[in-house]
C-alpha cells in the first residue's frame, strides 16, 4: 500500500479541569480546531487526553493529501502515547521505506525506546536525539504518558511552524497563531485597552503600598497574623483574576526556536 504525501497542522492546549466550561477556553479551543482544519481538510483528529486529577490534554491534527493512496490519521496513537506530526524524513536515525508513512515509523521508532524501561533522564536523551538526528522539514508534538512528557520542537531549520502561548488559563502550542478576535477588533479597542492598563497599574500600585503599609504594623500576635496572610492571599487571587484573558481578548504568541527540542 502507499500513502499520501501529506501537509498537517497541529493544535494542542494544556487546560485546568476544573475549568473545564470555561468560555474562553470553549471559544478559543473552536477556533484552535477551525485553524488547525484549515491547513489539513482531508482529515481532522480531536482528542481529550485526561493528565491527571488537575490537568488535561485538548489535541487535534490536521492531514491535506497531496498524492498516495492511504491517509495516515492524525494524532497518530501508540497505546496512550501520541505523535503530531508536521514533515517529512528524507533521511536519519529513521528509515522509511517509498510505501510507508514516516510518522507511523517515527512513532514506532519512539515507542521502542520506551519500552525499555530505561531511567528518566536516558529515556528523555535517546527520544531528543531521535528528533535532532532527522533530516527533513518537520514540526512536532509528542506525549509520552508513562513519564507524562510532552516533547515538541522544529527542525534546525525552521521550516515547518509551531507557536505557543501562555496564559493564565492555559498553555497552548500549534502550528498557526490563533486569537479570539479579529486584528481590526484589536486595533479598534487598543486605546480602551491602554486606559485599563493605566488604571490596573494604579490599582496595584495602592494594593501593594497597603500591603507595605500592613506587614511593617504587624505584629507577633498569631491570630492577627493569620488574618493577615488570609488577606494577601485574597488579594493574590484577585490580582490573578485580573491579569486572566477575557473572552474578548487578543492573544499573543511566540515562536518556537528552531534551535532545540523542548520537554
Amino acid at each position: 500500500k502507499s500513502f499520501l504525501l501529506d501537509m498537517c497542522g497541529i493544535g494542542l492546549l494544556i487546560v485546568r479541569r476544573e475549568k473545564e466550561d470555561n468560555v474562553l477556553i470553549e471559544k478559543f479551543w473552536k477556533k484552535m480546531v477551525d485553524a488547525v482544519y484549515k491547513r489539513g481538510p482531508s482529515y481532522l483528529g480531536v482528542k481529550e487526553i485526561i493528565l491527571n486529577s488537575e490537568y488535561k490534554l485538548l489535541i487535534c491534527s490536521s492531514v491535506l493529501a497531496i498524492r498516495g493512496v492511504e491517509i495516515q490519521e492524525q494524532p497518530i496513537m501508540k497505546d496512550d502515547d501520541f505523535l503530531m506530526w508536521n514533515g517529512e524524513i528524507f533521511s536519519g536515525i529513521v528509515e522509511v521505506d517509498e510505501t510507508e508513512n514516516d510518522g507511523a515509523c517515527l512513532v514506532e521508532k519512539l515507542y521502542n525506546i520506551t519500552k525499555e524501561k530505561k531511567d528518566r533522564e536516558e529515556e528523555a536523551k535517546e527520544i531528543i536525539e531521535v528528533f535532532s538526528k532527522i533530516h527533513g522539514p518537520f514540526a512536532f508534538v509528542y506525549y509520552q504518558s508513562e513519564q507524562k512528557k510532552l516533547y515538541f520542537g522544529r527542525d534546525p531549520l525552521g521550516r515547518r511552524s509551531l507557536v505557543y502561548t501562555k496564559q493564565v488559563q492555559f498553555t497552548g502550542i500549534s502550528s498557526v497563531p490563533v486569537s479570539t478576535v479579529t486584528v481590526e477588533y484589536q486595533k479598534q479597542n487598543s486605546e480602551r485597552r491602554k486606559r485599563e492598563e493605566e488604571e490596573r497599574s494604579k490599582v496595584e500600585s495602592n494594593k501593594k503600598k497597603k500591603k507595605d503599609k500592613r506587614k511593617n504594623k504587624r505584629k507577633n500576635n498569631n491570630e492577627e497574623e493569620e488574618e493577615e496572610k488570609e488577606s494577601l492571599k485574597e488579594e493574590e487571587e484577585e490580582e490573578n483574576t485580573e491579569k486572566a484573558l477575557s473572552p474578548d481578548e487578543f492573544v499573543e504568541w511566540k515562536e518556537i526556536p528552531a534551535y532545540g527540542i523542548g520537554c
